[in-house]
């Protein structure tokens, strides 16, 4: 039996018309009108409706975040190489190929922006990697409905019979000294993109006409600019790591550095001592913020910990005039345990910066593509460093 949930996601298969329903299971108290419309177009379908208490949605999405619709569909129905191909939505193709997803979270997430870019459809591999179900359905906003999705044995292989059908493969890769912004994506093309953790298999990258990176190097062409990383441990009032002016940020060593701190903990004998810490924490913002020679922005990473006295504003206000990004990308692994802003965060307000709050290896990579994004933005020209009061 195989379950999808959400709003969206259940009135997109409706239209869709990809599954077979069973029935569809509404919540009781629910009578909004986006609610309603799912309901009429059931019956429009002959599909039956169960009006049925939350706890029971609840038992049968897994979960809470059904919106109050839960649908009893047949299984996923995936699509051959050559459908996805055949897929064209534009003057070029796009295709998608996943090499070890895992998370269904993030493949939710690549269907959804995959839709929205006019792809032909994705290619996803059988075993190790996360197939649809209902949460990639929900978090896909029911783009996983539409889109046609290939499930190969072999994702080396299915690039190979891409090329033969006069598809470029571009494969996203960390190390490649070639940036995702110098290559032409006029062609029919795919995308290949690695796992969550070990990134694209050695075959894989062999197998690509192209590896381009979008993480890898921070040149200092008139594009991009330098940067400065500092890493921080507050109870210990020292930096354990630091890059400045650096053209990249040198990611394995950063993580070596915060290996050393014990992320999720918070020392409340330490905290009894916060005219120290927040004399530490001045000392360190006015360092790296107030050097006459500043970088194109500063990134902040540091544990999420918790001090009553703030960093003295009237410190911080000859630094206000920065004309460049500054962020804070905060360790917690339980944040809802730890819901309050520290002094980091209150600086960074004070800077009008951005925080990040790092829970889980997803939140690192969508932190880095924001900041990227933004620093990119700001070179060109396209916006300013400071968002508006």
């Amino acid at each position: 039996m195989n379950y999808i949930y959400g709003i969206n996601a259940v009135a997109e298969a409706l239209k869709a018309r990809g599954r077979a329903f069973e029935w569809v299971g509404v919540a009781k108290e629910r009578h909004d009108l986006r609610l309603q419309r799912v309901v009429d177009e059931c019956r429009r379908n002959g599909i039956a409706v169960r009006f049925l208490e939350r706890s029971e949605l609840d038992r049968m999405a897994g979960n809470n975040a059904h919106q109050g619709v839960v649908a009893v569909t047949s299984a996923k129905q995936y699509n051959d190489l050559a459908d996805v191909i055949a897929a064209k939505r534009a003057e070029y193709s796009l295709v998608v190929v996943l090499d070890g997803v895992e998370d269904p979270h993030n493949l939710g997430a690549i269907l959804r922006t995959a839709d929205a870019a006019g792809a032909n459809g994705l290619v996803i591999p059988e075993r190790r990697a996360a197939s649809v179900t209902g949460t990639v359905t929900k978090v896909s906003a029911g783009a996983s409905e539409h889109m046609p999705i290939a499930k190969v044995t072999n994702i080396a292989r299915s690039i190979e019979d891409l090329k033969s059908e006069n598809v470029w493969t571009v494969g996203l890769d960390e190390r490649s000294k070639q940036t995702y912004y110098e290559l032409d994506y006029k062609m029919d093309c795919a995308l290949v993109l690695g796992g969550e953790g070990k990134g694209l298999h050695d075959l894989v990258k062999r197998k690509c006409d192209f590896l381009v990176s979008i993480l890898r190097r921070i040149s200092r062409e008139p594009q991009f600019g330098k940067f400065s990383v500092v890493a921080f441990n507050i109870q210990e009032q020292r930096v354990l790591y630091r890059q400045e002016s650096a053209d990249r940020i040198d990611f394995p060593a950063l993580g070596g550095a915060l290996q050393s701190i014990k992320l999720g903990t918070v020392d409340t004998k330490r905290l009894q001592q916060k005219h120290g810490d927040t004399e530490f924490l001045t000392e360190l913002i006015q360092k790296e913020i107030g050097a006459d020679d500043h970088p194109d922005a500063l990134v902040f990473a540091g544990p999420k910990v918790m001090l009553d006295a703030s960093v003295p504003e009237d410190s911080l206000k000859p630094l206000t005039g920065i004309d460049y990004p500054v962020f804070y990308m905060n360790y917690a692994l339980n944040p809802q345990a730890v819901p309050w802003r520290d002094s980091i965060s209150r600086a960074v307000k004070v800077f009008r910066g951005t925080e990040y709050t790092i829970s889980k290896p997803r939140d690192l990579w969508f932190s880095i593509s924001e900041m990227v994004s933004r620093i990119v933005k700001l070179k060109l020209g396209r916006s300013s460093a400071l968002p508006a009061r």
